[in-house]
């Protein structure tokens, strides 16, 4: 393990922040805030501004988990769809718009993958064929370049240098859905030390010193589900203990959700997805 810690020391000493910057907004446009609550109202514009906003941003998130073009606009359309029926559940007390719609998005892909590799599953006993999941990262490209933020260009910077073994556990954990136990199997690596890779590019990318380090490790690793089922217990009886200390802290966590997003470049979402989308809505609306 001791090439993990080769030329670290500068990524250590580098203070990363799990508060994103959104794209900036044109003056006088309305924020995030303002757009979920004209959604929560039921006005459709506020959706359709919302997409496009936001829409370059979940799809790369998407592609990053399935793969696979024509599913991730599915996929898009169906996520902003829900975010109009569940729009009523986000709360403003527990962070922000973009915050919900990434981990909502990243949830309903990573649901959308485990089906799509059930299935493969089911089919190969049947044909006894092998079917191939790819494993590398993909990085999604635009036509036109995309201006990046100050917090997602460091983001994206000290996840690059990261050690491989520790990006590719970050990968399978966040983009994947794995739990520890899952990638230790997928990349025949001891248990600990999937757990200590994790740990570290966590703490690397937050690079926060909190007194109940422990809980703070354990949080991070359950806002990506990451933790291991027998962990929960004393996770959450921990979290009870530490009190609004903790929940400051799983709040906290949660902004990576919205980091690891912003540090993708957007991708071309289409105009057409969008078209049938804000259909869709307008006729639940009316009916």
């Amino acid at each position: 393990m001791d090439h993990e810690f080769t030329n670290t020391a500068k990524v250590e000493s580098e203070t990363v922040r799990p508060f994103t910057t959104t794209p900036p907004l044109e003056t006088g446009a309305p924020s995030d805030f303002d757009l979920m609550s004209r959604i929560q109202a039921a006005d459709p514009e506020a959706l359709s501004q919302l997409y496009d906003r936001y829409s370059g941003i979940l799809k790369a998130l998407i592609l990053r988990v399935i793969h696979n073009e024509t599913e991730a606009d599915d996929l898009l359309q169906e996520i902003f769809m829900e975010i109009w029926n569940q729009a009523k559940n986000f709360s403003a007390q527990k962070g922000k718009p973009l915050g919900w719609m990434v981990t909502l998005a990243r949830r309903r892909a990573i649901d959308g993958l485990r089906k799509k590799q059930a299935y493969a599953r089911a089919e190969e006993r049947l044909q006894s064929q092998t079917e191939q999941q790819p494993d590398a990262w993909v990085h999604n490209a635009t036509e036109e370049e995309i201006a990046f933020s100050d917090t997602r260009i460091l983001v994206r910077n000290v996840i690059d240098r990261l050690p491989p073994a520790q990006q590719e556990a970050i990968d399978l954990a966040f983009f994947r859905g794995m739990s520890q136990r899952e990638i230790a199997a997928k990349t025949n690596t001891p248990l600990g030390t999937v757990k200590t890779r994790l740990e570290l590019g966590l703490k690397k990318i937050y690079d926060g010193k909190m007194s109940f380090e422990e809980f703070q490790n354990a949080a991070r690793l359950y806002v990506i589900g990451a933790l291991e089922l027998n962990e929960m217990e004393a996770f959450e009886k921990a979290r009870e203990q530490f009190g609004k200390k903790a929940e400051d802290c799983v709040a906290e966590c949660y902004a990576l959700h919205e980091a690891f997003a912003l540090s993708l470049r957007p991708a071309k979402s289409s105009a057409a997805i969008k078209e049938r989308l804000m259909s869709m809505v307008r006729e639940r609306k009316q009916g």
